[in-house]
C-alpha cells in the first residue's frame, strides 16, 4: 500500500491517493466545501483490456460531464464522526480476525514480546 498527497488543481485543496498493495486500484480522498469525497478507481480487472463499448462509455463520461469515473461519493461533514466510527470498528475486527487465526505458539511468542 502506498499513500501520495497532492492538490486538487482547481481549488488547491488536499488530495490523499492510498493505492493497494497490489498495485491496481485505489481510493482518492479529498474535499469539497464541507463534503468529505472519496472516489474509487480500479485499474488493471479487465483479463483483455477495456472492450470497445466500455470505450466509448468513458468518452462519452468525459464529454457530457468532464469526468471520467462515476464511481464516487460525498460524506457531509455531520457525517465524517460516523465513518471515522465505522472505519475504527473494522480495524478492531481485523484486529480480533487476526487473534483468531493466531496459533497458541503465536499467542505466547506475543505475549512474551509484551
Amino acid at each position: 500500500m502506498s499513500i501520495l498527497k497532492g492538490k486538487e488543481p482547481y481549488d488547491g485543496s488536499n488530495i490523499y491517493i492510498i493505492q493497494c498493495s497490489c498495485g491496481s486500484d485505489m481510493i482518492q480522498l479529498s474535499t469539497m466545501d464541507t463534503e468529505l469525497c472519496i472516489a474509487y478507481y480500479a485499474h488493471g480487472h479487465y483479463r483483455h483490456g477495456i472492450g470497445f463499448w466500455n470505450k466509448m462509455r468513458y468518452i462519452w463520461r468525459i464529454i457530457t460531464t468532464g469526468y471520467p469515473y462515476g464511481d464516487d461519493i460525498c460524506i457531509n461533514e455531520d457525517d465524517i464522526d460516523e465513518v471515522i466510527e465505522v472505519f475504527k470498528t473494522l480495524k478492531e475486527e481485523i484486529q480480533i480476525n487476526q487473534l483468531d487465526n493466531m496459533t497458541s505458539e503465536q499467542i505466547d511468542k506475543s505475549l512474551q514480546d509484551i
